[in-house]
């Protein structure tokens, strides 16, 4: 697991080429310098926050999904997470139609997420503040790791 402050995927719609600290300016940015390496190094899921919602890709490379390995069930590539939605006020700027590797995305509700590992898997469930589950999902450990 990778965390650091910025995502490299976003749904968001502030993307102005002029303000090099937009959401998509710098997702892009972050892509382009780190994205091959965490396919390479089998970097399984980052953990960022900078936009105020949560938000989970599927294992995508290059703005695809890429499909889990049919052997084990395990991702071949980064799932991407955004745990944004615990204190300060929601962002609205979504795109209307979510694009196609975001399995949740939630801006609505403030909330908090467990996370139990162990040596085979890591489940992380989303709650909302009344206790609500936004997301449930099991990243399964991948057998072979560089």
């Amino acid at each position: 697991i990778f965390g650091f402050h910025r995502p490299l995927y976003i749904d968001s719609t502030y993307d102005d080429p002029k303000v090099n600290s937009s959401d998509q300016v710098v997702a892009r940015e972050l892509r382009d310098a780190f994205e091959r390496v965490f396919l390479e190094y089998e970097v399984d899921m980052t953990w960022v926050g900078h936009h105020h919602s949560y938000q989970r890709t599927c294992g995508v490379f290059e703005s695809k999904c890429v499909p889990k390995d049919a052997s084990d069930g395990t991702e071949r590539a980064p799932v991407h997470v955004v745990l944004g939605h615990a204190g300060a006020n929601l962002c609205d700027n979504l795109y209307k139609k979510k694009p196609d590797y975001f399995e949740v995305v939630e801006n609505t509700k403030h909330g908090f997420t467990k996370v139990e590992a162990s040596r085979t898997s890591l489940r992380m469930r989303s709650f909302d503040t009344e206790g609500g589950l936004i997301d449930d999902f099991t990243l399964k450990a991948r057998k072979h790791h560089h």
